[in-house]
């Protein structure tokens, strides 16, 4: 799947960083912050940038920040918001903690990405990365009744749906890592 026009961004960023103790969001890497590195990497393969957050100092240009529906209810809400924002089929889903993920992974997972499937997420061994993907629209109905029966797990979600998961190829596995904690901090300053 690689249809531009078919495809919206994603960007989940409405987390506390409870464990950073800082917004993540706006943490800097290479003179952007890290909200602004993944819609700058990501923008050019999509036709729409939604960023997940209520906090309005995550605005930018040229991206609509949608706020949960229902606050406090996790990724999930933020991903189901977006989803009743836009009218796009496809949806590549990617968290600012994540800002090391390139153009080119991105354009990996979505011409792996099969229709025969819900969502596309990667994984690198047992470690699965549920946003790190690709969902479609077809998801937001079995979405909307799962986060009202009260659920919020983002696993227990995927079990309702069909999912393909893609091995991260070696040469993006570093991509693929998160910063939740001040100490994940040092790898960027060692590696980036």
């Amino acid at each position: 799947m690689n249809r531009k026009e078919d495809i919206a961004l994603i960007l989940l960023s409405g987390g506390k960083s409870t464990r950073m103790g800082m917004d993540k969001a706006l943490l800097d890497i290479e003179g952007f912050s890290f909200i602004e590195k993944v819609v700058k990497v990501a923008g050019t393969a999509v036709n729409e940038i939604l960023i997940s957050s209520n906090n309005p100092v995550h605005d930018l240009k040229g991206a609509l920040r949608v706020s949960d529906v229902k606050e406090g209810q996790g990724p999930l809400m933020g991903l189901y918001s977006c989803m009743k924002a836009s009218q796009h089929s496809y949806f590549l889903i990617l968290t600012c903690d994540s800002p090391l993920i390139s153009e080119a992974l991105i354009q990996f997972l979505l011409n792996a990405h099969k229709e025969t499937y819900s969502v596309s997420m990667l994984t690198e061994g047992n470690k699965q990365y549920p946003l790190i993907a690709v969902y479609d629209r077809q998801c937001l109905a079995t979405l909307e009744i799962y986060l009202n029966s009260g659920k919020r797990s983002v696993f227990g979600f995927l079990e309702k749906l069909k999912v393909q998961s893609i091995e991260v190829p070696p040469q993006f596995q570093a991509q693929v890592r998160n910063f939740n904690r001040p100490e994940d901090l040092k790898y960027l300053e060692k590696h980036v």
